[in-house]
């Protein structure tokens, strides 16, 4: 299996940022954002070193790795794993765009 690096799509950039700041805005600290961060990271670690642990869609060649309250949505290309988002399980399924 080739090595591959991790690129992240413009909306998941996005939406991790708007999750990390929503935290920081509520809690008033940003104690929990930086734990779901490292939570995160940790996770794409798996998904670096096992490209093939997360569940396949029906969104094309999207898996998706569900770690706690989060869901990260990944792509595996030629050279490259590309992050497609994160997404809060707890909102409205309705609302999800892969």
């Amino acid at each position: 299996m080739p090595e591959r690096e991790i690129e992240w799509s413009p909306e998941a950039k996005n939406s991790f940022e708007s999750i990390l700041e929503f935290y920081i805005e509520r809690n008033g600290n940003k104690t929990y954002s930086k734990n779901l961060f490292k939570q995160i990271k940790q996770t794409i670690s798996l998904i670096l070193n096992n490209n093939y642990i997360g569940k396949a869609t029906d969104e094309g060649e999207t898996r998706v790795l569900f770690k706690g309250h989060y869901a990260v949505f990944y792509e595996i290309k030629e050279k490259v794993i590309e992050i497609q988002l994160i997404w809060d399980n707890r909102r409205n399924p309705d609302d999800l765009v892969i």
